[in-house]
């Protein structure tokens, strides 16, 4: 991945890494309704942001694929989240 320029958080597993532009402020272990949070930026001035956390299943593994798309409509934003077992 292609990162120049980029503020990039490594996963110190080696497991993912992100990147975000550099204009994000990275907060390292940030807190997060479900699991454990691993980081998060944020652009205070758009009042958006991205968190990756590890949610903790009792130690089973399960692949999953989801995706979360926000749509605003006037002052209202709307959250979509979909999500299924990838097996």
């Amino acid at each position: 991945m292609a990162t120049s320029g980029l503020i990039v958080y490594q996963d110190p597993q080696a497991r993912f890494s992100v990147a975000a532009p550099p204009d994000r402020a990275r907060l390292d272990q940030p807190a997060v309704p479900f699991g454990s949070g691993f980081v998060e930026f944020r652009d205070a001035a758009a009042g958006a942001g991205l968190s990756v956390a590890l949610d903790s299943n009792g130690g089973t593994d399960i692949n999953m694929r989801a995706f979360q798309v926000a749509v605003l409509t006037g002052q209202t934003a709307y959250i979509l989240t979909g999500s299924a077992r990838a097996e």
